[in-house]
Order: structure tokens, then sequence, then C-alpha cells
């Protein structure tokens, strides 16, 4: 679908802030999407995966500088909800659940700390992986990414 990178305020040479939009990815590795607007979702829209199954997954493209970085992802959560694990270049960085006991839009979901040793184009792949216990499914929905360079 073109590259992943849709709003960034970032230099030339890579760092700063970096907001990705889940629905320009790459590569779909498993499962089907789908793009579905809303006004009350964060950029009025969200990425899911429709077949709801474990090891669904999909592959954007970014890059990033060498640097510790804050990873923010706004989903939405459900009774159905399943885990994503997030990695950056096969590095497994994050584990988000997305269960709840009832629809809630718009969850900020945060990860600190995470180490880019290298600059350069990552592959950033998002992993349906499980699901909490009291979960029907394995649905994930993804509004927004965002990467903030801390240090």
């Amino acid at each position: 679908m073109g590259s992943s990178i849709i709003r960034a305020s970032v230099p030339s040479k890579g760092g700063g802030h970096l907001t990705i939009d889940p629905w320009n990815y790459h590569v779909i590795g498993q499962g089907s999407y789908a793009l579905i607007f809303n006004a009350t979702y964060m950029n009025r829209t969200a990425f899911f995966n429709s077949t709801t199954n474990d090891g669904d997954n999909y592959t954007l493209k970014a890059y990033l500088s060498a640097g510790t970085y804050n990873m923010i992802m706004y989903v939405g959560t459900n009774t159905n909800g399943g885990k994503i694990d997030v990695y950056i270049d096969a590095a497994k960085i994050s584990t988000v659940d997305t269960y709840a006991a009832s629809a809630i839009y718009n969850v900020k979901k945060v990860e600190s700390s995470i180490i880019i040793g290298s600059s350069g184009l990552k592959d950033i792949k998002l992993l349906v992986n499980g699901h909490h216990v009291s979960s029907s499914a394995y649905a994930c929905q993804v509004h927004t990414i965002c990467f903030y360079k801390t240090a």
C-alpha cells in the first residue's frame, strides 16, 4: 500500500516523533484486515483483523534513528480482544492486550525504553498472539502507533 510513514515530524536523518497509520502496511503475513471508519475513533479510523485468528499479522516499515524511544499505541478494546506482540526487526518490544469487559475506543497503551541500536529502515510487525483468559476471540483493532525519541 506504499510507505507506512504518514505523519512524521522528524529531521531528515531521523529522530524526534513518528506517527504511523496502521493501514499503511508493507505486507500482511496472515489474516484479512479491514479499515473501519467511526467518528469516535482516533483519526476517525481503525485497522482490524476481520478474520480474528491467532497468528494474524502484518508488517509496517519506518525509518528509526538509533536511540531510545517510547511507543504509544492507540487501540480499541472489547470482549473479543486478542493480544498483539509488537516486534522491531524480529525483536519483541511489547505485548498489547486489547481485551476489556466492554467496548472502549482510543485506549492508550505505552511501552517505554525501547532501544534502537542502529539507524535504518525497520520492520515493525504486529502479531496476534493469544488472548486474555476472558476473551472470546483474537480481534485486534489498532487506531494509530507513535514512536517518541527520548534519548
